[in-house]
């Protein structure tokens, strides 16, 4: 599964990650703003993170046959330069990227509303379960364990909490909007 969806043109996968977030973020506003005490919001995102973490653990796990260990070293910065001129390898890592961007998007929606650290949180939790990742896939065989899919993983989570936080600004401009014309 995950050659097929690399083998989807970048500019698609990037189109329809902001389409999801877009639509997302006009939902979360929309029943935060009529009903902003719902837990609505919450139960959705508690599916819907069920059902990203199957498809991620999948693609990155249970979809992969054992192989040999391979661990990718921390490289030099020209290194590294060098490695992100490659197509391919670009492409890779703006998926692991997109690929964790949910994760930053749903767990601030789980969360109650008091809780002030989200972000914090979704940080903690995108290094986590990439580090469990990463870690299954060097000791099970399953791929090479990158040290860079860590890091991209984490931007991913971090992404998502910034599209989290676009929701929540949108809320309050409806809901400022709304009290001006109540008044």
């Amino acid at each position: 599964m995950q050659d097929q969806l690399l083998s989807y043109p970048l500019r698609d996968i990037v189109l329809v990650t902001i389409i999801c977030s877009a639509v997302w973020v006009i939902i979360f506003a929309v029943v935060n703003v009529k009903k902003p005490e719902s837990r609505v919001i919450n139960l959705i995102s508690c599916f819907l993170m069920l059902v990203w973490l199957f498809f991620v653990l999948y693609i990155t796990l249970l979809g992969r046959q054992p192989g040999s260990h391979h661990f990718s070293y921390i490289k030099k910065p020209e290194e590294l330069i060098n490695m992100l001129s490659d197509p391919a390898v670009k492409k890779e890592k703006v998926m692991n990227v997109m690929l964790f961007l949910p994760l930053g998007l749903f767990v601030p929606c789980m969360l109650p509303r008091h809780f002030h650290e989200k972000g914090f949180i979704a940080l903690i939790y995108s290094a986590l379960l990439s580090s469990f990742i990463e870690y299954s896939q060097y000791k099970y065989m399953l791929g090479t364990a990158d040290i860079y899919d860590i890091v991209c993983n984490v931007l991913g989570g971090l992404a998502g909490y910034v599209v989290y936080l676009f929701g929540v600004l949108i809320t309050f401009i409806c809901n400022m909007h709304m009290r001006k014309s109540n008044n």
